[in-house]
């Protein structure tokens, strides 16, 4: 067992080791490699919700010593670390080494590896296609603009988000061209259907609230979205990125590629229609009387859980907005630590590197499935 060894973590979790017995076993799920041989090693990251299987050439890219490494493998291999500036492997010396230095990689420099003889997912084939897709056109950049007088709202199921004024023409016209290109997806779901950034959810153990909690919500809400709206800054978008999950939080992923925006110069480059913002008018509306709101925010559903879920993967795309403005991040930190002060223990908050704004999900329908 690795459980006894300081460098035997990956992201700080964890990390055991399998011999495996049999050539039947769960593939990597990094990568997709599955070409077991009996004997061989993988490496299994003991999350607190779930467990993620690796093979030895994901767990060493991933950051687990070289030193681990069990060397009898057959097939399984550890056949290079992935090279974070050229997305290839990275050369390994006669002792075990890469000739770089190894640190786990940020979100935005986890590619999936290229696999040989295992069999693309639906995930993968859509992904790459809609990245295809987008990288043959020219996009506009733009910036989301935190909603004037909500920024700070209590969603369905107790979701805590940051709320947009609307997406911008340049986002509503990459919406649309996945759609027309790629009719067999999905219908969209309404939640990407006005734009927002997931910051927190509640634990799964989580009371429900009570009328009065959600009215200390509100007042929370409501102060700290004065404080943002104050700032009058938005939120540029350099770039929008076609992603494989395994958290539907983003903050694991099994692929990424990011879609670079064009720079302008125009004076206002994300015009926001008014179709637009009478959408998101009438979703922050709702919590105008918290009696009638109360039982929306208590259905259940949407606990952390199933935002860190290693069983609820899938494709998505996203506007990354990592970093954030810095007065922005400080006014985000300071409404945690008041909800934190009022509701201790309440809610798990997400990882700053991976907030996004999603555009829609790439998931696809049964009828367009083969």
């Amino acid at each position: 067992s690795l459980e006894d060894d300081t460098s035997s973590t990956i992201d700080g979790w964890p990390v055991s080791e399998q011999v495996l017995k049999s050539r039947r076993s769960k593939s990597c799920e990094m990568c997709g490699f599955d070409n077991w041989a009996p004997g061989d090693t993988k490496y299994v990251v003991e999350y607190d919700y779930a467990r993620e299987h690796l093979c030895p050439t994901c767990a060493v890219s991933r950051g687990l010593s070289g030193e681990m490494f069990y060397r009898q493998n057959q097939n399984a291999q550890r056949r290079g670390a992935i090279d974070s500036a050229s997305g290839t492997p990275a050369k390994f010396s006669a002792e075990g080494e890469t000739n770089e230095k190894r640190e786990a990689p940020a979100i935005s420099d986890m590619t999936a590896h290229k696999k040989s003889k295992a069999v693309h997912t639906e995930d993968q084939i859509t992904s790459e296609l809609v990245a295809e897709k987008l990288f043959q056109a020219k996009w506009i950049g733009c910036s989301l603009s935190p909603h004037r007088e909500c920024a700070l709202f209590v969603a369905w199921n107790g979701v805590i988000v940051l709320v947009y004024e609307g997406f911008p023409l340049s986002l509503l016209h990459v919406k649309q061209s996945i759609q027309e290109s790629f009719p067999d997806l999905k219908s969209e779901n309404f939640g990407s259907k006005w734009p927002k950034t997931t910051l927190g959810a509640l634990k799964d153990n989580a009371e429900d609230f009570t009328l009065e909690d959600l009215q200390t919500f509100r007042i929370i809400c409501g102060k700290f979205s004065v404080a943002i709206a104050s700032l009058k800054l938005d939120i540029p978008v350099r770039s929008i990125s076609v992603v494989e999950y395994e958290y539907r939080s983003l903050e694991r992923l099994r692929s990424r590629k990011d879609v670079a925006l064009e720079s302008v110069t125009l004076s206002n480059p994300s015009p926001v229609s008014l179709d637009e913002m009478a959408t998101v008018d009438e979703v922050v509306g709702e919590w105008r009387d918290p009696s009638t709101y109360l039982s929306k925010v208590n259905a259940p559903g949407s606990r952390i859980g199933s935002y860190r879920s290693a069983y609820g993967g899938g494709a998505t795309c996203v506007a990354f907005l990592d970093p954030l403005p810095g007065a922005l991040q400080h006014q985000l930190k300071e409404f945690r630590s008041a909800i934190e002060i009022k509701f201790p223990g309440r809610y798990a908050w997400m990882e700053e590197k991976s907030l996004h704004c999603t555009l829609r999900s790439l998931d696809r329908s049964r009828a367009g499935t083969k």
